[in-house]
């Protein structure tokens, strides 16, 4: 529960809607989002939102602290969609929060959640599938990069030590980046990386699993644990920013990771101090 992830849901009920006019909201009880998360909204594939196909019957979505409210774009009698928020930050909320959620047209509540009956119980932390675990915390990251002037195409680094577990063919690593970056980063290759050889040792299998969250796959001869590899980054697209943030990078088994979602080492790192500008 101290990693940056990704967070989903699709509204269920059944009652009439109008453009422009009805509001559906979600109150997450004292989970808080955060002014920079992102949310978007795409249509559903096998209970997921389904990534390739945004959703164009909602035309506004607003996240304030708990409280996710939609703007519909079309009439309707029942949501077809996902709502998906991503770079909040941690889950946080404690398993004793439900969820609350109205549904207001024009100026009136028509439908409300007002019994606990009627209210979803939040996720809750644990080790099962669909829970919010805790990852051990002693991996040490360094995140580095070249080519920082916004426009660039640039290298971003990862220097990694985990004390826990080697980086080989059974792991992969997961990387949030900060909200500014593009969501897609850009048209990235990934390598490990000998920086007293000055040389690539292999090139690594990488994509992006969602908005700003990006899977690496380990190499086919491992980095061992408690010894530094890196891991570098290439073609991402530089972006002017103010203040910087952090990249969360996180290391799993690619077993949990398919089955649980789960990381089993987490850490948050730096970004550079500032962008640069041509």
């Amino acid at each position: 529960m101290n990693a940056v992830g990704r967070f989903f849901y699709r509204p269920s009920f059944s009652h009439k809607m109008y453009a422009g006019y009805s509001k559906i909201d979600y109150t997450f009880g004292l989970q808080k989002f955060g002014a920079n998360t992102v949310c978007k909204v795409f249509e559903t594939l096998d209970s997921m939102p389904n990534l390739m196909n945004p959703y164009t019957g909602v035309s506004e979505c607003t996240v304030s602290e708990s409280t996710v409210t939609i703007l519909m774009a079309v009439d309707g009698t029942s949501p077809s969609f996902h709502v998906q928020l991503t770079s909040f930050g941690a889950w946080t909320a404690p398993a004793s929060n439900k969820i609350d959620g109205n549904l207001k047209s024009f100026t009136t509540t028509i439908l409300k959640a007002d019994d606990d009956k009627k209210k979803a119980v939040m996720a809750i932390g644990g080790t099962a599938a669909g829970q919010s675990n805790t990852p051990a915390s002693d991996l040490a990251v360094v995140a580095a990069r070249t080519l920082i002037n916004v426009m660039d195409v640039g290298m971003v680094d990862f220097t990694v030590t985990s004390k826990n577990m080697d980086f080989g063919s059974g792991q992969v690593a997961i990387v949030s980046w900060p909200y500014y970056y593009n969501p897609c980063v850009g048209m990235v290759r990934c390598e490990l990386y000998d920086v007293t050889a000055k040389k690539p040792l292999e090139q690594l299998y990488c994509k992006m699993l969602w908005d700003h969250t990006m899977m690496i796959m380990g190499p086919a001869k491992a980095a061992v644990k408690t010894k530094a590899f890196n891991i570098r980054v290439y073609g991402v697209n530089m972006v002017y920013y103010a203040t910087a943030k952090e990249f969360g990078f996180g290391l799993t088994n690619y077993t949990t990771w398919e089955t649980s979602k789960q990381l089993l080492e987490y850490k948050a790192a730096p970004d550079a101090a500032k962008a640069g500008s041509w």
